[in-house]
């Protein structure tokens, strides 16, 4: 009898890389569950196994990267998501496993996989012209998304003026109080849903805002209360990542911007299509404008927002179909 074949994942996750790499590996492991036996493997694996347990997939820790080679064979295919690894390193891995699938969103090399993954818009062939022989998966079309916002039931006339906000897992410039509290002080203002991460570090500073009773406060939400939360407002202020596919899966609109390079890309390729209200690098100026748009000025409704068709997982099956039946 043949072994079960297997799907092995690497992605780190703590307070300085964020959440972000591991979510995206998660969203792309549950699409594909029934069709092969998952692990996650890091060197970091206190923050991935608290949220991999919750879908009951195992995790391992690793001393090295180079102990996740020890973990794949001939069945296996590889999942890697981050930017501590090597073209030397993919070299190694597509040696020794049956494929390997490389998440990336800065293009700035070649990259030895079988399959790219890269959701951001705006991105094509010529970005990834050096990565010769990989078969690239481009674009919103292959959003990363975790069946909790794919399959939301979406209510209509939500409120612009009751706000989400949230940056990540580990949020390391501490963007929540800045955003907040810029929020607060908006007379116009009804509510603000900040959600923090797992990994943020700051909660003490926010500590002067909580007498604001038009203040919610929610800390490291499952995936089902992350929905429940961003659908009961009207309007979202989030960075270019992960969380602003979820939100805009979930038909909010967003004021979106970025705080690290790696960001810039997918920001850039969300403004071109009109589907974000720009708020650039987050200062001050460019959020009041923009929540000022969505509420006085009607600008959401010339957003585009029907990008995310959530057709995602179909798509992702049909690969692994074509890599299991190979």
């Amino acid at each position: 009898m043949k072994p079960p074949y297997k799907l092995a994942v690497l992605a780190e996750a703590n307070y300085k890389v964020g959440m972000g790499h591991f979510i995206r590996c998660l969203s792309l492991a549950l699409m594909v569950k029934d069709l092969v036996e998952i692990t996650f493997y890091a060197r970091d694996i206190e923050q991935i196994s608290s949220v991999s347990s919750k879908y009951s997939l195992p995790s391992e820790q690793l001393i090295s990267n180079e102990d996740f080679l020890e973990k794949l064979d001939a069945n296996t295919i590889a999942l890697v998501d981050g930017y501590d690894y090597t073209q030397e390193f993919e070299k190694k891995i597509r040696q020794v496993c049956l494929s390997l699938m490389r998440i990336d969103d800065e293009y700035n090399r070649a990259i030895f996989a079988d399959y790219i993954i890269n959701q951001a818009p705006g991105v094509s062939r010529e970005h990834y012209s050096s990565s010769k022989g990989a078969q690239l998966l481009l674009g919103p079309d292959y959003a990363l998304l975790r069946p909790e916002f794919l399959n939301a039931s979406v209510p209509e006339n939500r409120d612009t003026r009751k706000v989400a906000v949230c940056f990540g897992g580990a949020d390391p410039q501490n963007l929540s109080f800045k955003i907040t509290q810029l929020l607060l002080d908006q007379a116009a203002l009804k509510e603000v849903h900040l959600i923090l991460g797992q990994a943020y570090l700051f909660s003490e500073s926010l500590d002067k805002l909580l007498s604001d009773n038009r203040l919610k406060v929610y800390k490291a939400l499952s995936a089902e209360q992350m929905v429940e939360t961003v659908l009961a407002c009207g309007l979202a202020i989030v960075p270019a990542s992960g969380v602003l596919y979820e939100c805009l899966a979930l038909g909010t609109p967003c004021i979106s911007g970025y705080y690290v390079p790696n960001q810039a890309n997918l920001y850039k390729g969300w403004k071109s299509l009109n589907a974000i209200l720009p708020g650039e690098n987050f200062d001050v100026s460019a959020i009041v404008q923009q929540c000022h748009n969505a509420w006085y000025k009607n600008a959401i409704e010339r957003l585009n927002q029907d990008i995310v068709d959530g057709k995602s997982v179909e798509r992702y099956r049909v690969i692994f179909g074509k890599i299991l039946n190979q």
